[in-house]
């Protein structure tokens, strides 16, 4: 819109607000066209500063494309669904542009990201004082590694519980552009994926895996190194799975933060780490295999 009326010589200002720039327009209080007809169009009335509008705007490419829509939309029997009455979108077209509005949120809170680094920084610093260089023993240095890891990964899986939010609060907005024919469900997903809990949650984990790894003083190899940076990305990324699908099944943000907090209890209970899992009644090992921290 701001650059069909940029062509016309309605220039939108930077910090100038797009609605009042063109109800502005619209009303009259821009008379000023550039060109060879400035000083006549400045006193032109505001009805036939209208019809000018109306005119060129029916010999831009933007009223021909909506016609082109708006004419197969109609002549499209009326038993036929919108989502079939719709031109065929590609999913890489939709894939840019969602995942172009997502970075966009992102870049404008960049508070959440930094506060996200700089937690994740100061936790794996007193996790890494607190086992540091821990012996090679059997009894203690297995005791301790064992809870480093164990509290690494609850780390992780505790402090990715405000993706639980991320669906809560575009619900509205999905469900209003999905029904629209906007895009398909896959690419939401995936373009949030991509933009916002790889960026988000991936970079904070790896900071924090190399940290701990080299402070605890784990084996100093590098397929011993990426084996546990794997298990704690792939903690970091079940969390965030399993916070999107209580914020998608559940409405609201208070019943999920519960249902959450009792399945992450459950998975440290049932992680190997607390209690032995040879041990528990066998009516209730079961849930060790429903859990993501697996020993």
């Amino acid at each position: 819109m701001l650059s069909h009326f940029s062509l016309l010589g309605f220039t939108c200002e930077q910090q100038d607000n797009p609605c009042d720039f063109i109800l502005d327009i619209v009303q009259g209080d821009r008379l000023t066209i550039v060109g060879t007809d400035k000083e006549r169009n400045q006193k032109l009335t505001q009805q036939k500063i209208a019809e000018s509008m109306n005119d060129k705007y029916l010999d831009s490419l933007i009223w021909k494309s909506v016609k082109k829509e708006t004419d197969f939309c109609v002549n499209t029997p009326s038993n036929i669904s919108l989502q079939e009455q719709l031109p065929k979108k590609s999913r890489i077209f939709e894939l840019y542009y969602v995942s172009q509005r997502i970075l966009r949120n992102t870049i404008r809170k960049p508070s959440t990201f930094l506060t996200q680094i700089f937690i994740a920084v100061m936790f794996a610093i007193l996790e890494g004082f607190v086992f540091f260089k821990i012996d090679h023993s059997i009894d203690e240095g297995v005791t301790n590694r064992g809870g480093a890891i164990f509290l690494t990964v609850s780390f992780q899986v505790f402090v990715n519980a405000i993706a639980l939010q991320l669906f809560v609060e575009e619900r509205v907005l999905f469900v209003h552009e999905h029904s629209s024919g906007y895009y398909h469900v896959s690419t939401y997903m995936i373009s949030k994926l991509v933009c916002d809990l790889i960026p988000l949650r991936g970079l904070p984990a790896i900071l924090l895996s190399i940290i701990v790894y080299v402070m605890i003083d784990f084996q100093l190899t590098s397929h011993k190194f990426f084996i546990f940076l794997l298990c704690v990305l792939f903690s970091t990324l079940c969390s965030c799975a399993l916070c999107f699908c209580l914020s998608a099944s559940v409405k609201e943000f208070s019943v999920a933060s519960v249902i959450c907090g009792m399945l992450f209890l459950i998975m440290m209970i049932f992680s190997g780490f607390i209690v032995d899992l040879d041990t528990v009644m066998p009516a209730l090992s079961w849930l060790q295999w429903l859990v993501v921290e697996q020993q």
